[in-house]
């Protein structure tokens, strides 16, 4: 996926401060069964804040945006699931 790559050309500083959000977001929707917090309810919260366009953009641009903010960040927190649920699975087997 292009998000990925637009990840990763982050700068340093940026891409450790997003890692740190994912995986604390990612540590709020495991607990979904009590919070009620699931990967999309999680970005639609705080896709808006972590992903918004430069102050100069349009804001009706940005309302038509918000959809593909939220779609983006409920992948990244989705994936950091499956590597956080396999890392946990290798965990177990040692």
């Amino acid at each position: 996926h292009a998000i990925y790559k637009v990840v990763e050309e982050l700068p340093t500083a940026n891409f450790n401060t997003l890692e740190r959000l994912i995986f604390h977001l990612v540590r709020v929707s495991k607990e979904e069964p009590q919070n009620r917090m699931s990967p999309n309810s999680l970005a639609i919260v705080f896709a808006p804040c972590i992903l918004r366009c430069p102050d100069s953009a349009d804001p009706l641009m940005s309302m038509r945006d918000v959809a593909k903010t939220t779609t983006c960040l409920e992948m990244l927190i989705n994936e950091q699931i499956r590597h956080y649920n396999e890392k946990m699975e290798e965990i177990e087997q040692l």
